[in-house]
């Protein structure tokens, strides 16, 4: 048996913020789009970026969250799967393809959020050295 996984983790900034609409069935979507962008070298060895702009999709609960965090500008980072959606052009007749992010889980990643993250790791890290020249001091 053939084993698939289906999870796309991303972390953007939001280019077209989302807007929470509920649909005849009574259920509620957000869509908002992320730019990603990505630095690489290319062979010749200059530095190159690549800018890529993805949907994400929201559902219920979730595209009430999104409605409110994912404003134009702001930083988000977005689990889910990826979905293919088709459809046909309303004035060309031709058939489009389309590569969305369906979205279970959202969050705001805000650079004071990183500040954060960054000065809990500092004391933790100042901390353990603290405990281990008590150890050390101990030991002698």
């Amino acid at each position: 048996m053939t084993m698939n996984i289906n999870r796309a983790q991303l972390l953007g900034v939001c280019v077209r913020a989302a807007e929470a609409r509920n649909l005849p069935s009574g259920v509620t979507v957000a869509n908002f789009s992320l730019m990603l962008t990505e630095s690489f070298t290319d062979r010749s060895g200059q530095p190159k970026t690549r800018t890529s702009y993805v949907k994400v999709n929201c559902w219920q609960e979730l595209a009430e969250k999104a409605a409110t965090i994912a404003t134009k500008g702001a930083t988000i980072y977005a689990e889910g799967r990826l979905q293919s959606s088709s459809w046909t052009d309303r004035q060309t007749g031709e058939k489009k393809y389309s590569l969305e992010v369906t979205a279970f889980s959202i969050s705001d990643h805000a650079p004071q959020q990183e500040e954060k993250r960054e000065k809990h790791a500092t004391s933790r890290a100042s901390g353990t050295a603290a405990a281990e020249a008590i150890l050390s001091r101990a030991e002698q």
